[in-house]
């Protein structure tokens, strides 16, 4: 997540979106409230269940248009994001306990 610029597009069941976005701050990142040129990662909540339930949001459609027109954009849902928070986290740990010794 370091130097990543995110954007978070949907609910998130752990977190609230303030919480998440303070997360990628912490380990070093960025976050935006809409997707631009600078947007390397789109995180996927679930949506609202809606007479339409299967159109994808906004900033998701958007993410799309910028990948395919060559911009770098990965995309995520919520268990891969929390499952990339814990990665740099031990990695930090791990980084603590050799300067420890």
């Amino acid at each position: 997540m370091n130097q990543e610029w995110m954007v978070f597009t949907g609910t998130l069941s752990s977190l609230t979106r303030e919480q998440a976005q303070a997360l990628v701050v912490a380990l070093g990142g960025h976050t935006q409230n809409m997707v631009t040129s600078q947007t390397t990662q789109l995180v996927i909540g679930t949506s609202r269940p809606t007479l339409f339930s299967d159109r994808r949001s906004t900033k998701w459609e958007t993410a799309e248009r910028r990948r395919k027109a060559g911009q770098s954009i990965g995309f995520m849902n919520e268990r891969m994001f929390l499952e990339a928070a814990i990665d740099v986290l031990q990695n930090r740990v791990r980084n603590l306990q050799t300067t420890d010794r």
